[in-house]
């Protein structure tokens, strides 16, 4: 966004519009950037191994993606080393009336161990069956059950005779071990069967136990589910009662950019799958990738709660799909080397994504840029407050963990610490993850360690979305 002049190995900016976005406001180091989807929209169509879908026509569809950059402070001290933190969000929508939606393409992975005998199957099967009720015949649906063997319950097929769908579900019998692995990649090979680049592909995966039949190492499982995501598949996980790993289960959601839920009541399962699928319908774009360029003499120390990778001097992260009314907040903390008195470019930001129902990719450029000052009362006046609420959320992440190891062993302390985050979260507006931090006071109060410590990591992992 801006014209740039070299200096001594350092980049001077000044202000100046250009490019592929638009800059809607601009000033003390922000810029918003807005980008829309090409017009007209491509058609969304698509086949099942040869067996042709029924065509939604999305070129009425006006999709939008804003980014926001905020730095904590516009403004650093000059000579000396110091540090700065970078609010990146990003919020999706649809302009005008949004008549259609885009087609969805959904795997359902479920556990069937003997372990999900009764309510917990009970429950599953009626959230099937609300599933199957709010899909359409554009979108396609898989069910694959695991035990200690994977069963293709419902091949990947058209969502069309639903009575005739929702009937298979009674097939389902418990029985025998969690074989999860193979349970997840015959989803992925399910979903592999539809040719449709433009639409949104994903695996829900439900378990209430470990993965203890055929791969059951987590390095290995994680690994697969990365490559599912090379492949364009995203997987979603659901956690049930107190038995599951939770580790892997997040640890397989980050890494497709799916959605992870612990769900400690059974009955909760059908809204899970309503509200998962509530959010899918709203994807405004999918494939969404950051890539950063920071100069000389300024690193990125942390992105929190991402995993990032550095080739060539670009640093890139994968971020979860961009969701109409659900905006992204992404910290980073930089770290400035001894800079002189000037205004520098902090860091040049690349967000690439693709709008549904187009195979082009689409690009939002927008950097930051810092102004290093001798005047300590101007850097102490210009700490942004928005930023620093945020900084102070997702430092309870990091509590949360603290308290987690503390459960079994200290819970006077665990509970201390609790208070405060709850205290923290309360004072930035985020009344729902405190209540759950309350929760899980509650539940070590009463003696109930395992769901206290799975009502915490459920809270972390929202608190660092």
């Amino acid at each position: 966004m801006r014209s740039t002049s070299h200096q001594d190995d350092a980049t001077v900016v000044s202000p100046e519009g250009r490019g592929d976005a638009t800059i809607v406001s601009q000033g003390s180091g922000d810029a918003t950037v807005v980008a829309s989807a090409p017009s007209p929209m491509a058609v969304g169509d698509a086949t099942v191994v040869g067996q042709a879908l029924q065509t939604v026509d999305l070129s009425a569809l006006k999709p939008e993606v804003t980014a926001n950059l905020i730095l904590h402070n516009p403004l650093a001290m000059a000579g000396m080393r110091s540090e700065n933190y970078l609010l990146c969000e990003l919020s999706g929508a649809f302009r005008g009336q949004k008549l259609v939606r885009p087609p969805v393409h959904l795997s359902l992975v479920l556990d069937k161990s003997g372990s999900m005998e009764g309510k917990p199957l009970e429950y599953v099967k009626e959230a099937c069956r609300l599933l199957i009720d709010k899909l359409g015949p554009a979108d396609t649906l898989s069910i694959v059950t695991f035990a200690e063997a994977v069963d293709i319950l419902l091949a990947q097929s058209p969502v069309s005779k639903k009575e005739t769908l929702k009937a298979q579900l009674d097939l389902i019998r418990p029985r025998g071990t969690t074989n999860l692995y193979g349970g997840m990649v015959a989803g992925a090979n399910q979903l592999a069967m539809v040719k449709a680049p433009t639409h949104l592909a994903r695996i829900i995966l439900l378990t209430d136990g470990e993965a203890n039949e055929g791969v059951t190492e987590y390095g290995e499982i994680v690994a697969k589910a990365r490559s599912m995501r090379r492949d364009g598949f995203s997987v979603s996980t659901v956690g049930v009662g107190i038995e599951y790993n939770e580790e892997l289960m997040r640890g397989i959601a980050k890494n497709t950019v799916g959605n992870y839920y612990y769900v400690d009541a059974v009955s909760e399962i059908p809204r899970v799958f309503e509200e998962e699928l509530a959010t899918l319908f709203e994807v405004v774009a999918k494939n969404v990738r950051m890539s950063l360029r920071l100069p000389k003499g300024i690193k990125l120390d942390k992105f929190y709660g991402r995993d990032v990778s550095t080739e060539n001097g670009v640093t890139s992260v994968h971020l979860p799909d961009i969701v109409a009314g659900d905006p992204q907040s992404l910290l980073l903390k930089l770290i400035f080397d001894s800079h002189p008195l000037a205004r520098f470019r902090a860091l040049q930001a690349n967000l690439s994504f693709e709008y549904l129902g187009q195979t082009i990719r689409s690009d939002l450029a927008f950097d930051a840029v810092v102004e290093f000052t001798a005047d300590r009362q101007r850097i102490l006046d210009s700490i942004n407050a928005k930023v620093d609420s945020v900084m102070r959320v997702k430092d309870v992440v990091a509590e949360i963990s603290r308290a987690k190891q503390m459960l079994s062993h200290d819970a006077g302390t665990a509970t201390v610490i609790m208070d405060r985050a709850k205290t923290v979260l309360m004072q930035a507006g985020r009344e729902g993850d405190a209540t759950l931090i309350a929760n899980a006071a509650d539940l070590l109060a009463c003696g109930q360690v395992e769901k206290a410590d799975k009502t915490l990591g459920a809270t972390s992992w929202e608190l660092e979305e």
